[in-house]
């Protein structure tokens, strides 16, 4: 045992508790610590590999240039402080709260991060590379410049998070919740993303070519212009979408989900629609040009100057749509009018009446 740690083990002997102390380049290798808690403690330089701080707090504490590799970190509390330029490879932060940190250019790189929470923190430049997280929470925290190539998200939430300068190159998502984030403008190619939600986030010009959008929720959200060319996205939710001048280009779409969906002027070309649900959705001059629309739902659309030319039809139900001129009449496998809404029409149409 070094003589800071012996030092610093009978200081917490006494009263649990050790303030105003600096650590400076001190040697705390393997320190096995908990229960403790750390108010303005300066472990700047400090050596802290494989050490394991378990239930502890830690108050305006600060860690910049520390090397903390291989650390160990469960249910621990840091109010405030500073990790800048510090070195977390492959260490393992389970349960821990974080407040108003600054860990600009922190490394956490192969770092397991598990059921824990940022909160207003600076995490620019940061490197989370090959990083595991999950069960997390991000809330107002800065990412420019992050690194999360190669990382694992899974049921990790991000609120009002700005992503844009974010590098999540090969990174996968997986039941991952963004709150009013930023993606916009952002290339995300075959990135591998299924059941995350996208509430109220902004998704303008994002590339989710050839990416695994699976079961994913777009409900609302903003994505004029975007590439999702050749994507995968089976049972995903567009309702109410902005899908104005998209990209969409051969992509999988079976089950999904267009609720009122605006579509306008965007390329559907060779997509796959079977069973997609599209009512009232808007589709003025929308390419459906070789679409399968098996069994697709297109009841009170607009799709007024759309073009289907070459597109496959079956059980396709387009009920009171708005239908461009030519040969629908004579397209096979076209349902013009469907008994169940009419018949649903007429009851709404007496109940309206009720209450006149």
């Amino acid at each position: 045992m070094s003589p800071e740690l012996a030092d610093l083990v009978d200081r917490l002997a006494e009263t649990g508790t050790v303030a105003e102390l600096s650590l400076h380049g001190a040697d705390l290798i393997g320190a096995d610590l908990s229960s403790a808690t750390f108010d303005r403690i300066d472990f700047s330089y400090a050596r802290l590999r494989n050490a394991h701080f378990s239930d502890c707090v830690f108050l305006d504490c600060r860690f910049d240039h520390g090397e903390l590799e291989a650390i160990r970190l469960d249910t621990c509390r840091f109010d405030r402080g500073s990790f800048d330029r510090s070195r977390w490879l492959r260490a393992r932060l389970n349960g821990c709260v974080f407040r108003d940190i600054s860990a600009n250019g922190i490394e956490l790189r192969g770092a397991r991060i598990d059921q824990s929470q940022w909160f207003n923190g600076d995490l620019r430049q940061s490197v989370l590379r090959e990083a595991d997280i999950e069960r997390s929470f991000f809330a107002g925290t800065t990412f420019e410049q992050a690194d999360l190539q190669a990382s694992k998200l899974r049921q990790v939430g991000f609120d009002g998070i700005d992503l844009r300068g974010a590098d999540l190159v090969g990174a996968s998502l997986d039941q991952v919740a963004l709150f009013d984030c930023d993606l916009s403008g952002k290339v995300l190619r075959g990135l591998r993303m299924p059941r995350t939600q996208f509430v109220r986030t902004r998704l303008a010009g994002i590339d989710l070519s050839g990416a695994d959008l699976t079961q994913c929720n777009f409900q609302g959200a903003d994505l004029r212009g975007a590439r999702l060319e050749a994507a995968a996205a089976a049972y995903a939710n567009y309702s109410g979408a902005d899908l104005s001048d998209a990209h969409c280009q051969s992509a999988y779409f079976a089950n999904s989900l267009w609720l009122e969906a605006r579509l306008d002027r965007a390329d559907l070309s060779g997509t796959d629609l079977e069973s997609a649900s599209m009512m009232r959705a808007s589709a003025v001059g929308t390419r459906f040009s070789h679409a399968r629309l098996k069994q697709a739902d297109l009841s009170y659309a607009d799709c007024s100057q759309a073009d289907f030319a070459g597109a496959s039809f079956a059980a396709t139900r387009v009920h009171r749509a708005s239908l461009p001129r030519g040969a629908w009449r004579r397209q096979p496998g076209v349902v013009f009018q469907d008994a169940d809404l009419y018949a649903a029409e007429s009851w709404s149409e007496r109940r309206d009446a009720l209450y006149e």
